[in-house]
């Protein structure tokens, strides 16, 4: 079937039917297998509603003060962007509240920058005021003039509603607070 740029995939409404559609349309949209064939008779059919939410900073000078190495702090804020559906509220410049209870794929990224060189930095997704193990990642920022690293991570995390979903750095090195320049944190429900 021919699609016009732009175009994507839907099943029609008894699932029988493949037709072009274009983005935003209403329905059930079609993703795609491992070998490129369309097959939502395998599962690889998502509502179009799906429950999401995504937060993020760019070019921001937030500093992380850091008390203890090996402990992770919150980002305080200067995300700067929030949106979802109704599954999340974005709030204080630095959360996701969740409004919908349930499992959910987590992706982020952070570019963190230090004054001494050889850092040991990590990031995580904490939920409240917990480091959510699955979703750590370390990086070293180098010893250049910008002594940066850009940790990322995913992770699968279980939410009650109520839940605030947010990102934390820690610094293993030494007690260097750490400047948080860019963020990004996309969630979405799976169960």
């Amino acid at each position: 079937m021919p699609l016009a740029p732009g175009q994507i995939l839907r099943v029609d409404a008894a699932g029988t039917r493949l037709e072009p559609c274009n983005p935003g349309t209403q329905g059930q949209v079609i993703l795609y297998n491992g070998s490129g064939i369309p097959n939502p008779a395998n599962g690889s059919v998502v509502n179009a509603n799906m429950q999401y939410g995504s937060m993020w900073a760019d070019e921001v000078n937030q500093l992380i003060t850091v008390g203890a190495v090996n402990i992770y702090y919150q980002i305080p804020g200067s995300i700067t962007d929030g949106l979802g559906s109704v599954a999340f509220t974005f709030q204080n410049a630095r959360e996701l509240k969740c409004n919908a209870a349930g499992i959910y794929v987590v992706h982020y990224s952070l570019t963190l920058e230090v004054t001494a060189a050889n850092q040991d930095l990590s990031a995580c997704v904490m939920v409240n005021a917990t480091v959510q193990s699955n979703t750590t990642n370390h990086a070293t920022a180098g010893s250049g003039p910008v002594k940066n690293c850009n940790p990322s991570g995913a992770g699968i995390i279980t939410l009650a509603v109520n839940d605030l979903v947010r990102l934390a750095a820690a610094n293993h090195t030494a007690v260097n607070s750490i400047r948080m320049r860019h963020a990004n944190l996309t969630i979405w429900r799976i169960a």
